[in-house]
């Protein structure tokens, strides 16, 4: 795993939250590293990289914020109802911002689609195994897409 992929991501999508908004970047260690090792190796440019991560990154942390809602109430359920709302904003600019309007295109169906099975009751478990399938099958897009080109573009 490369591991100075995630502190640059971290660094990069650290400096597009507001610091008023108290977010911190908190996310679940194990499913941020899992798809760190894929985007690692991945055929693609240092600076990709990290914006693929980082889209990745602000929508599970928008995930976690929403599912706090269930356990609280009153400020507390605002917050993180907020919260989370602000991060899926954040990363709908990030990736704007980073000119990686192909992945965009490509996660809306599937965002959707978590969020409406949310609403449906279905576990947030499943919500992040299938914003973990659906960058997984992206990654291996442009694996393809390299391949087919005749060879790799790292930078």
């Amino acid at each position: 795993m490369d591991i100075k992929l995630i502190q640059d991501t971290l660094g990069r999508v650290e400096r597009l939250i507001d610091p008023g908004t108290n977010i911190r970047l908190a996310a679940d260690g194990q499913r941020l590293a899992r798809l760190a090792a894929m985007v690692s190796e991945a055929p693609l440019p240092r600076k990709r990289k990290i914006t693929i991560l980082g889209g990745y990154l602000l929508l599970d942390l928008g995930l976690t914020f929403h599912k706090e809602l269930d356990r609280e109430t009153g400020e507390e359920r605002t917050r993180s109802l907020l919260g989370g709302d602000y991060l899926f904003g954040a990363y709908l600019r990030w990736l704007v911002q980073n000119a990686e309007h192909e992945l965009l295109a490509f996660l809306v169906p599937i965002h959707k689609k978590i969020q409406i099975g949310l609403a449906a009751g279905e576990p947030l478990e499943l919500a992040f195994d299938e914003l973990f399938a659906g960058f997984s099958e992206y990654l291996l897009r442009c694996q393809k897409e390299t391949t087919q080109q005749g060879g790799r573009n790292e930078a």
